[in-house]
């Protein structure tokens, strides 16, 4: 008799509020929900014991799969992997997500891991089930790697599929009321959901090539249209994040995709992902056509500040055309996050006042514009990872180090401490406070904090006036306060001072 249950492993990510769907667990589970199979979400951010889980289930189980992320999630991953073989060997673990796709050969050498589903995992993960449940050797499956005799085995790529084949997403296999996401009111149902994956660009800092070899693969607009109705009238949804690595790639896409939201009278919001080139590239009117169908923000991933920096990040954008984005945006009343990037091989002395100076120019045009700047992170698989290795950059040799590769804080051997504070209390602090938003604003008018943020604001407004960013007290007592936050907000209850949200 052929087991039926598969539980999915979502390990803590190390996150502390606004936690997202565990999406790449949901898009897996279609295929094995609609053949038949009982799948359980198992999210590690919420609940702890996968224990007493595994026991209950663990004479029906075909498998257990393992996210897996670069980083801090990797620790849970590798918690609940081992504990599995030591107590239940019989019970494959299977592991999938960017981190095992991009480092397979590396990953499949853990003891803990009896199999690796690459890159697009759905039809893979189902023709593993169905090999595991039928006792047949998975050698011919695609996109799997495995151990034979001690060594590492990795399988041939399937060629990528055309996503409007897959099932309906089952978002009811999680409750989505834990998922609070980032809300733009405190009203809203916010759900993150993605229309397309892969990218066809070729930046250089990004993973995203060798995984999906450059394609972009996309859901039709009916197909968009009929999810995001389905979401909306079953569970509530009021909110959209569109995830999509690039949502207006293709605009009669778009365009399509908002004449259903706005025939057929669907009141939400969303926020999605765009290029500067392919904000140039929308006409006016159908920006305004978004807006009305409930456009709220865009992404925009400037990256770097000056052509120079562009052109060496393999960008395929131009510098002159940041500003006028913005400008269109403001136009059209629509927000923006836009990303930097600093911290890169060979970056020349002047990229983060460079940076600054164009966040600046943003925030001078918007202040509701958000600018977050990123440290650089040495993914494998691009041509910025392999000049980093040139200078001095010694990646992890195992999972275990992988875990403890902080990707938010810089970790390339050129970045100092000094340079790390100099951006970030730029970033997190001066700027944000100097341009404040609306939300910062009303905290300035209102609520017992409010004496604090127009004081922070005006020492910030001075500073970044006058270009003067020493002898900063200021930025080190709310550094040492966010520090202390993150360590006890789970057992205290503090105000988390923010500028940027």
């Amino acid at each position: 008799m052929k087991k039926k249950k598969i539980l999915l492993f979502f390990p803590d990510t190390g996150e502390k509020y606004m936690f997202n769907v565990p999406l790449s667990l949901i898009w897996v589970a279609a295929p094995l929900v609609e053949n038949g199979y009982d799948v359980r979400i198992f999210d590690q951010r919420f609940d702890r014991d996968y224990k007493g889980l595994i026991r209950k289930m663990a004479n029906d189980l075909v498998c257990v799969g393992v996210s897996s992320l670069t980083g801090f999630q990797l620790h849970g991953a590798i918690e609940v992997s081992r504990w599995i073989k030591a107590q239940y060997p019989g019970i494959p673990v299977v592991w999938g997500g960017w981190h095992v796709s991009i480092l397979t050969e590396q990953s499949i050498q853990a003891p803990f891991i009896d199999y690796i589903i690459q890159g697009q995992g759905e039809l893979p993960l189902l023709d593993l089930v169905e090999h595991l449940n039928s006792g047949r050797s998975p050698g011919q499956i695609p996109n799997l790697a495995y151990r034979e005799n001690g060594r590492g085995v990795v399988n041939a790529k399937r060629p990528l599929i055309d996503i409007n084949t897959l099932p309906m997403k089952p978002y009811h296999l999680v409750d989505l009321a834990r998922y609070e996401g980032r809300r733009l009111t405190l009203g809203d149902r916010y759900l993150a959901w993605m229309s397309s994956v892969g990218c066809p660009f070729r930046c250089a800092f990004c993973a995203d090539p060798l995984v999906y070899e450059r394609r972009w693969l996309a859901l039709a607009p009916t197909r968009m249209a009929d999810e995001i109705q389905q979401l909306v009238t079953r569970f509530g949804i009021t909110q959209f994040g569109f995830w999509d690595d690039n949502f207006f790639i293709d605009l009669k896409r778009v365009e399509q995709f908002v004449d259903l939201i706005l025939a057929r009278d669907l009141r939400i919001k969303w926020t999605g992902t765009i290029r500067i080139s392919g904000i140039r590239r929308i006409p006016m009117p159908l920006l305004l056509k978004c807006k009305q169908a409930g456009l709220h923000m865009v992404h925009p991933g400037v990256e770097g500040a000056t052509q120079p920096m562009l052109d060496y990040m393999d960008k395929m954008e131009k510098a002159e055309d940041t500003v006028p984005a913005a400008e269109k945006l403001k136009r059209a009343g629509i927000k923006s996050l836009f990303s930097f990037i600093v911290g890169l091989p060979d970056e020349p002395a002047s990229n983060v006042q460079d940076t600054f100076d164009m966040i600046e120019a943003l925030k001078r045009i918007n202040p509701e514009n958000i600018m977050p700047v990123n440290f650089y992170t040495p993914y494998p698989g691009n041509r910025l990872y392999d000049i980093s290795c040139r200078l001095g950059f010694r990646p992890p040799q195992t999972l275990e180090a992988w875990a403890d590769f902080n990707t938010r804080v810089g970790i390339t051997p050129w970045l100092t401490e000094r340079y790390r504070q100099e951006v970030m209390k730029r970033d997190k602090y001066y700027y944000p406070a100097a341009y404040p938003s609306q939300v910062m604003r009303n905290k300035m008018r209102q609520g017992s904090m409010r004496h604090l943020y127009r004081l922070l604001h005006k020492i910030a407004a001075w500073r970044v006036k006058r270009g003067n960013f020493k002898l900063d007290l200021d930025w080190k007592l709310l550094y040492a306060y966010w520090r202390f936050w993150a360590k006890y907000n789970r057992k205290l209850r503090l105000h988390n001072i923010n500028f940027r949200w």
